[in-house]
Protein backbone atom coordinates (compact mmCIF):
# COMPACT_ATOMS: atom_id res chain seq x y z
CA UNK A 1 0.00 0.00 0.00
CA UNK A 2 1.26 3.54 -0.87
CA UNK A 3 1.81 6.20 1.74
CA UNK A 4 2.10 9.70 1.63
CA UNK A 5 3.04 11.40 4.50
CA UNK A 6 5.04 14.72 6.05
CA UNK A 7 8.59 14.61 7.30
CA UNK A 8 10.58 17.21 9.14
CA UNK A 9 13.63 17.16 7.29
CA UNK A 10 16.80 17.18 9.26
CA UNK A 11 20.33 16.74 6.82
CA UNK A 12 20.33 16.58 2.88
CA UNK A 13 23.83 15.73 1.49
CA UNK A 14 24.69 15.78 -2.27
CA UNK A 15 25.38 12.55 -3.23
CA UNK A 16 26.30 10.30 -6.60
CA UNK A 17 24.47 12.75 -8.31
CA UNK A 18 21.65 12.53 -6.29
CA UNK A 19 20.20 14.22 -2.85
CA UNK A 20 19.93 11.85 0.01
CA UNK A 21 17.66 12.82 2.98
CA UNK A 22 17.21 11.95 6.35
CA UNK A 23 14.21 13.16 8.40
CA UNK A 24 11.52 12.67 11.25
CA UNK A 25 8.78 11.03 9.42
CA UNK A 26 5.53 10.01 11.37
CA UNK A 27 5.47 9.14 14.91
CA UNK A 28 9.01 7.78 15.92
CA UNK A 29 9.80 7.45 12.65
CA UNK A 30 13.56 8.35 11.26
CA UNK A 31 13.90 8.23 7.51
CA UNK A 32 17.83 7.60 6.51
CA UNK A 33 19.62 7.74 3.75
CA UNK A 34 16.79 8.24 1.41
CA UNK A 35 16.85 9.87 -2.42
CA UNK A 36 15.81 13.16 -2.81
CA UNK A 37 13.38 13.51 -6.24
CA UNK A 38 13.76 17.33 -8.38
CA UNK A 39 12.13 18.30 -11.05
CA UNK A 40 14.62 17.78 -14.64
CA UNK A 41 17.15 20.46 -14.62
CA UNK A 42 16.31 22.36 -11.25
CA UNK A 43 18.09 21.91 -8.29
CA UNK A 44 17.13 23.58 -4.82
CA UNK A 45 18.21 22.46 -1.76
CA UNK A 46 15.93 22.64 1.57
CA UNK A 47 16.85 23.63 4.81
CA UNK A 48 17.44 21.74 8.02
CA UNK A 49 13.75 21.66 9.27
CA UNK A 50 11.78 22.63 6.42
CA UNK A 51 8.83 20.02 5.55
CA UNK A 52 9.10 17.56 2.84
CA UNK A 53 6.19 15.14 1.76
CA UNK A 54 7.46 11.04 1.79
CA UNK A 55 5.81 8.79 -0.69
CA UNK A 56 6.54 5.21 0.83
CA UNK A 57 5.70 1.77 -0.87
CA UNK A 58 6.99 -1.17 2.03
CA UNK A 59 10.66 0.07 2.30
CA UNK A 60 10.80 1.89 -0.91
CA UNK A 61 10.67 5.91 0.93
CA UNK A 62 11.41 8.90 -0.93
CA UNK A 63 11.04 12.65 -0.84
CA UNK A 64 9.13 13.70 -3.51
CA UNK A 65 8.52 17.52 -2.75
CA UNK A 66 9.88 20.36 0.06
CA UNK A 67 8.21 23.71 1.69
CA UNK A 68 10.40 25.96 2.76
CA UNK A 69 9.38 28.16 6.05
CA UNK A 70 7.94 31.13 5.42
CA UNK A 71 10.59 32.83 6.63
CA UNK A 72 12.74 32.24 3.37
CA UNK A 73 10.32 33.58 1.43
CA UNK A 74 10.64 36.76 -0.69
CA UNK A 75 7.96 39.44 0.09
CA UNK A 76 5.24 40.65 -2.76
CA UNK A 77 5.36 37.06 -4.77
CA UNK A 78 1.74 37.76 -6.46
CA UNK A 79 1.72 37.66 -10.19
CA UNK A 80 5.55 36.14 -10.35
CA UNK A 81 7.62 33.50 -10.96
CA UNK A 82 10.65 34.06 -8.43
CA UNK A 83 13.68 31.81 -8.05
CA UNK A 84 15.18 32.48 -4.48
CA UNK A 85 17.08 30.89 -2.17
CA UNK A 86 16.02 32.85 0.61
CA UNK A 87 14.28 36.51 1.51
CA UNK A 88 17.52 38.14 0.27
CA UNK A 89 18.68 36.43 -2.45
CA UNK A 90 16.20 35.70 -5.30
CA UNK A 91 15.91 36.17 -9.53
CA UNK A 92 12.09 37.30 -9.32
CA UNK A 93 10.20 37.93 -12.98
CA UNK A 94 6.46 39.80 -12.95
CA UNK A 95 3.56 39.52 -15.54
CA UNK A 96 5.02 42.80 -16.63
CA UNK A 97 8.08 41.29 -17.79
CA UNK A 98 10.09 43.32 -14.98
CA UNK A 99 13.16 41.16 -13.84
CA UNK A 100 14.92 41.68 -10.58
CA UNK A 101 18.22 39.96 -8.97
CA UNK A 102 18.83 40.55 -5.87
CA UNK A 103 21.13 39.60 -3.21
CA UNK A 104 21.10 41.12 0.66
CA UNK A 105 23.56 44.07 -0.69
CA UNK A 106 22.56 44.77 -4.00
CA UNK A 107 19.58 44.83 -6.57
CA UNK A 108 19.84 45.18 -10.32
CA UNK A 109 16.03 45.77 -12.16
CA UNK A 110 15.61 45.74 -15.78
CA UNK A 111 12.23 46.92 -16.67
CA UNK A 112 10.20 46.00 -19.83
CA UNK A 113 10.85 49.60 -21.28
CA UNK A 114 14.17 48.95 -21.44
CA UNK A 115 15.36 51.11 -18.08
CA UNK A 116 18.02 49.54 -16.14
CA UNK A 117 17.93 50.21 -12.29
CA UNK A 118 21.16 49.38 -10.03
CA UNK A 119 20.86 49.68 -6.38
CA UNK A 120 23.39 50.92 -3.84
CA UNK A 121 26.89 48.44 -4.10
CA UNK A 122 26.27 47.67 -7.15
CA UNK A 123 28.13 48.28 -10.37
CA UNK A 124 26.45 51.80 -10.20
CA UNK A 125 28.14 52.14 -7.49
CA UNK A 126 31.77 50.56 -8.33
CA UNK A 127 31.48 52.74 -11.73
CA UNK A 128 30.56 56.33 -10.29
CA UNK A 129 33.12 55.94 -7.19
CA UNK A 130 35.99 54.81 -9.71
CA UNK A 131 35.46 57.59 -11.94
CA UNK A 132 34.97 59.94 -9.93
CA UNK A 133 38.48 59.12 -7.94
CA UNK A 134 39.87 58.85 -11.58
CA UNK A 135 38.78 62.02 -12.17
CA UNK A 136 39.75 63.90 -9.46
CA UNK A 137 43.32 62.83 -9.72
CA UNK A 138 43.54 63.72 -13.34
CA UNK A 139 45.97 66.58 -14.23
CA UNK A 140 44.83 69.18 -16.81
CA UNK A 141 45.91 72.41 -18.17
CA UNK A 142 44.47 75.56 -16.66
CA UNK A 143 44.83 78.73 -18.06
CA UNK A 144 45.18 82.17 -16.03
CA UNK A 145 47.41 84.36 -17.59
CA UNK A 146 49.60 81.37 -18.46
CA UNK A 147 49.26 77.46 -19.37
CA UNK A 148 49.74 75.59 -16.20
CA UNK A 149 48.90 72.30 -15.13
CA UNK A 150 47.28 71.73 -11.70
CA UNK A 151 44.30 69.61 -10.38
CA UNK A 152 40.25 70.12 -11.81
CA UNK A 153 39.55 73.60 -9.98
CA UNK A 154 36.37 71.96 -8.79
CA UNK A 155 36.50 68.73 -7.19
CA UNK A 156 33.48 66.27 -8.52
CA UNK A 157 31.14 65.03 -5.64
CA UNK A 158 29.53 61.89 -5.99
CA UNK A 159 25.95 62.94 -4.83
CA UNK A 160 25.83 65.33 -7.61
CA UNK A 161 26.63 63.03 -10.32
CA UNK A 162 25.11 60.14 -9.50
CA UNK A 163 21.79 58.42 -11.15
CA UNK A 164 19.91 54.56 -10.39
CA UNK A 165 18.36 55.06 -13.98
CA UNK A 166 20.93 53.32 -17.05
CA UNK A 167 19.07 53.36 -20.64
CA UNK A 168 19.72 50.23 -22.25
CA UNK A 169 20.25 50.18 -25.81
Amino acid sequence: MIEIYKCLIKTITESDKQQIVTAIGRAGEEITARSSVQHVGFHSTPKEGDIGVIVADGDNITMIASFDSAGDRPDDLADTTTIYESKDNYVKITDSGKITVANANNKIILKSNGDIELGEGSLKALVTDNLIDFLNTMTLPVVIATLTAGPLITPLVKSQYTTTKTKAV
